[in-house]
């Protein structure tokens, strides 16, 4: 697996430079994943509380997602999404259920992100108060506590 090492102070070039990086380790991971360039889809924006949130859908489409996964579930009802065959999930109930399903990967990029984000890597459990207290994804912390680090690779 690919590492990004990250400094704190980067310049706007070293920041894009990350960001390609992140999403280039991110697509190693996970074969469905696509990055949408074009977007073709004509979306009616009548069904959304917030017309402007379309290019959502019509990126969703796109690349054939499943989910749009964000924090502001309410700004996509899933009456909204049924014509499309999509749903809506937040980020930390997706990655919590994809965990579950898939402890190996989990332990390899929380591995990983650990390796990358902290420099010296921090103690596994710390890293995971991180990921539940300051990220916000209590649901994907709990399921990673879960997992056991034997029982994946043992």
């Amino acid at each position: 697996m690919q590492r990004i090492r990250i400094k704190r102070n980067f310049t706007a070039e070293e920041a894009a430079e990350r960001a390609n990086d992140t999403i280039e380790l991110i697509l190693s991971q996970f074969d469905a994943v696509q990055i949408v360039d074009n977007i073709t889809h004509s979306i009616l924006a009548d069904h959304l509380p917030d017309p402007n949130d379309r290019h959502v859908i019509e990126a969703a489409l796109s690349c054939h997602a499943d989910y749009i996964l964000t924090d502001n579930v309410k700004d996509f009802p899933q009456s909204a999404l049924d014509p499309y065959g999509l749903r809506t999930t937040t980020p930390d109930s997706y990655f919590a259920e994809l965990f579950e399903t898939y402890p190996e990967i989990a332990v390899d990029i929380i591995e990983a992100l650990n390796e990358e984000l902290n420099d010296p890597v921090v103690p596994h459990s710390k890293f995971l108060n991180t990921i539940d207290k300051k990220v916000g994804m209590t649901k994907t912390a709990n399921v990673l506590r879960q997992i056991r680090y034997s029982d994946v690779h043992g």
